[in-house]
């Protein structure tokens, strides 16, 4: 049985720290809703006395209290922070008593906020084609679980690569979502056609800095702890 290692990434490695907050004093609330249009940020922290209190928050247009809900510690993992975010979109990022930073969903769409969702799904990846190797499947077997026209992309690349003298497991060279389909007809793993165009679509956008992560918040996070269940289920049961 295998399972998902936890990331060592931070909650603190991604978050917006402190000192780039923009804030309002207690006194002058009423600044806050321009200051959220000006920097498209949602929420801006209210202090007092140098310390923060509360915050206004875009959803609801209101000041609002920071409760136990709305605080991560420094040190939590990304992965198991991220169904906060969804639950309230907002966290204040907090050494011991202090907030420190601030964290949102739109925050994974940096570099480092995609490291944890796309290792799990690489690690699937590869232990599909390791299967696929250590269980004896002839080239021809593979080819046809890959497809007509997977099957000659796939046979294409490892000429390519056998020209260089690279000799590695012909699944290595079929792309992401041919490889999971080839699993299943190989038997190797069972999962849903659905499942599959989810996880597809997470890993083009996790691989690719281009491409925006997070971009419905109401949605995206859902899919991307959706994504990684999955991985973590299908691991379990290898």
């Amino acid at each position: 049985m295998k399972s998902i290692k936890p990331s060592i990434l931070r909650i603190e490695d991604i978050m917006t720290p402190r000192t780039a907050f923009k804030v309002v004093g207690d006194n002058e609330t009423e600044r806050a809703p321009k200051l959220a249009e000006k920097y498209d940020y949602d929420a801006i922290p209210v202090v007092r006395r140098g310390a923060i209190i509360k915050y206004w928050d875009r959803k609801t247009e209101s000041i609002l209290p920071i409760i136990k809900k709305h605080r991560v510690p420094h040190d939590a993992s990304i992965e198991q922070t991220l169904p906060h975010l969804n639950n309230h979109l907002i966290q204040f990022v907090c050494y011991r008593s202090e907030v420190v930073g601030l964290v949102d969903l739109s925050d994974l769409n940096k570099p480092m906020g995609r490291l944890p969702w796309l290792h799990p799904m690489l690690e699937f990846e590869q232990y599909i084609v390791n299967k696929a190797d250590g269980k004896g499947f002839t080239d021809e077997q593979i080819l046809t679980a890959l497809g007509k026209n997977a099957a000659k992309s796939v046979r294409k690349r490892r000429e390519n690569a056998r020209s260089e003298d690279l000799v590695i497991p012909l699944l290595a060279f079929a792309q992401f979502s041919e490889v999971l389909n080839a699993a299943v007809h190989l038997g190797i793993v069972q999962i849903e056609k659905a499942e599959i165009h989810l996880l597809v679509d997470l890993r083009n956008k996790l691989a690719h800095a281009g491409r925006i992560l997070i971009e419905n918040r109401k949605t995206d996070g859902m899919k991307l702890l959706d994504g990684f269940e999955i991985c973590r289920r299908l691991l379990a049961h290898a």
